[in-house]
């Protein structure tokens, strides 16, 4: 697992300027893995073409990691099953920058399960293509969209979860599907938060 490194026990990463670039492995993390409380911290640079062939085309987060990305671009990263860009599962994540054109079965961008908390803040998300037809894949743990600059993608959110908007969305367009019919993709657009709320019919909290 981690097709360029491992990050555990404490261990911390950062890249600011630099190219992870074409990494794969068979397992978790085409690029890194982080467990066991590792971090990674990107100002700038590019994560790109990297390909897991389980899941986390980039990164595989797991058991209470951390991933902080401030700026740079996770691009043309893939998955044969979940989380095209980033897999969480029990860490947390804030994700700025620019996420384009990753590929998964489940959640191109990310796919977000157990007890991970991922905050959507202030970059640009778009171009990222599921087999299933959804970017972000919200299974359990916590999602937390802020004042994105820029969202073209789409959100699995399955049948009683709570995903929060903590900014004003008036003017964006983003498309939310409830998990029991994947094709009945709600897409709204150029609405007030709470407008959005009501016309996708699944549970949002509003702040903003």
């Amino acid at each position: 697992a981690g097709g360029a490194a491992a990050v555990n026990t404490g261990g911390v990463l950062k890249l600011n300027g630099g190219i992870i670039r074409n990494n794969s492995c068979d397992s978790y993390g085409g690029a890194l893995i982080l467990l066991n409380s590792g971090e990674f911290y990107m100002e700038q640079g590019s994560v790109t073409g990297n390909f897991a062939g389980n899941s986390g085309g980039a990164i595989c987060a797991d058991h209470s990691s951390k991933v902080n990305v401030e700026g740079g671009t996770f691009s043309n990263n893939a998955t044969n099953t979940a989380g095209g860009a980033i897999w969480f599962s029990n860490g947390t994540g804030v994700l700025k920058g620019e996420f384009t054109d990753n590929y998964a079965n489940n959640g191109a961008l990310v796919y977000i399960n157990g007890s991970a908390k991922v905050s959507l803040e202030g970059g640009n998300y778009k171009g990222n293509t599921a087999s299933r037809g959804q970017s972000i894949y919200f299974g359990n743990g916590t999602l937390n969209i802020g004042n994105v600059e820029s969202f073209g993608d789409t959100i699995n959110l399955p049948t009683g979860k709570i995903f929060n908007i903590t900014a004003d969305i008036s003017g964006r367009s983003i498309k939310v599907v409830p998990v029991a019919d994947l094709a009945d993709m709600t897409k709204i657009a150029n609405v007030s938060s709470e407008e959005f709320a009501k016309r996708a019919r699944v549970a949002i909290n509003i702040d903003g």
